[in-house]
């Protein structure tokens, strides 16, 4: 029993020591392990300290929508790990480890580069023994103390490079970028049409009187967007109202109690800018100097920041990749949508035939900016599909 109850003793006093060993056999000729540890958690210590300082300034000093730039950028990083992104190095644009550089891209780190440094999470295993009601320990059939396997998460810091501190092979370009291509309507339709795909309840545009440019509808479970606004407007309010059904939908989140009215617009707003931000398109009617006074009550600012920023990170990450995954697809569709368009002119089909041809080519792809000659072949579909 006493060889249990030391093995476990040990387990829980030493656990944290693990995370570093794999590390820890690369530094061995400069540090012993007592030194190495140490070092390490100094290194903790001082990134956590600037994500207090950066969390701070993000919400005191107006520098949200900046703070949103760095995350437009690295979507698929942690707010966490953003902020210490951009504290460390404000212009950075694409880091990687310096393996990944050379394995993965055929860059190499320039001499002499100071690594920035992010935080990875590790879990690690370790034996609890198990205690009842009054804090005794239970024991086992054989008298032992009862343990039970415990899982941990801790963090370590990790070096990451910028590509402007590396030097080898051009990365290749972002195709999907949308700042000067609302203009080709194929591609505003291609990308609308990836967004409504993505959108978890149905999406339509109207005409509505109200101030506002759109909303999402708990009750009836639907997006309806202005039918007159700008490409870049709907673009913007429909990625808005998406954060609303995804992230505050009553059947999807239980946890939206959790949150205020300002939290989930906080959350919107953001999701909107980063999703626009990272593909090009203009976001200079976002605005968020509300943020100082929205959050000047409140005691615990990091916390805050990751109870509003986790969420919006995941679900930029997820619709960010998946457009980008789904984007050429959807182009060639309404490509193809387009090329249906001109049924009306093949005299061998009847006039039914080309309506329900006409209408599957339009269905999900926005038909608010065609003139009223083609508007008028809509109204005329619809007329005789309801015959």
């Amino acid at each position: 029993m006493r060889t249990v109850n030391l093995i476990v003793n040990i387990t829980r006093r030493l656990w944290l020591t693990f995370f570093y060993l794999e590390d820890f056999m690369a530094y061995s000729n400069k540090y012993n392990k007592e030194e190495y540890i140490e070092k390490k958690k100094e290194e903790i210590d001082k990134l956590e300290s600037i994500l207090k300082d950066g969390v701070k300034e993000v919400f005191s000093s107006g520098k949200w929508k900046e703070f949103l730039d760095t995350m437009s950028k690295f979507y698929n990083y942690s707010p966490r790990n953003c902020m210490l992104i951009k504290r460390q190095l404000p212009t950075a644009s694409l880091v990687a480890s310096f393996r990944e550089w050379n394995k993965e891209f055929e860059r190499t780190v320039n001499k002499g580069e100071k690594a920035l440094y992010i935080l990875a999470p590790i879990q690690k295993k370790y034996n609890q023994i198990v205690k009842d009601a009054d804090g005794k320990p239970l024991k086992d059939e054989n008298g032992y103390d009862l343990t039970k396997e415990v899982k941990r998460i801790a963090f370590k810091s990790v070096p990451v490079f910028d590509i402007s501190q590396t030097s080898g092979k051009e990365l290749p370009t972002i195709a999907l970028k949308l700042e000067k291509d609302f203009e080709d309507k194929d591609k505003y339709n291609a990308f609308l049409r990836g967004l409504i795909q993505l959108a978890p309840v149905p999406v339509s545009f109207e005409q509505f009187k109200s101030n506002a440019d759109g909303y999402y509808s708990p009750t009836e479970q639907k997006i309806v967007v202005q039918k007159d606004l700008s490409e870049y407007q709907k673009i913007g309010t429909l990625i808005h109202e998406m954060a609303h059904s995804m992230l505050h939908n009553p059947k999807l989140n239980k946890d939206i109690s959790k949150l205020t009215n300002q939290d989930m617009e906080v959350q919107a707003e953001s999701l909107a800018y980063i999703v626009c931000k990272h593909f090009g398109i203009d976001t200079s009617q976002y605005s968020f100097g509300y943020v100082a006074s929205w959050s000047k009550n409140e005691k615990n600012l990091e916390e805050k920041f990751s109870k509003v920023l986790n969420p919006v990170k995941e679900l930029a990450s997820e619709i960010i990749t998946k457009m980008e995954d789904n984007f050429e697809h959807n182009l060639e569709k309404v490509k193809l949508q387009n090329k249906y368009m001109q049924v009306y002119q093949d005299e061998r089909l009847s006039d039914y035939e080309k309506h329900l041809i006409y209408l599957n080519a339009i269905k999900g792809i926005d038909t608010s900016y065609y003139d009223d000659y083609d508007k008028s072949y809509i109204n005329e579909a619809y007329d005789c599909m309801e015959l």
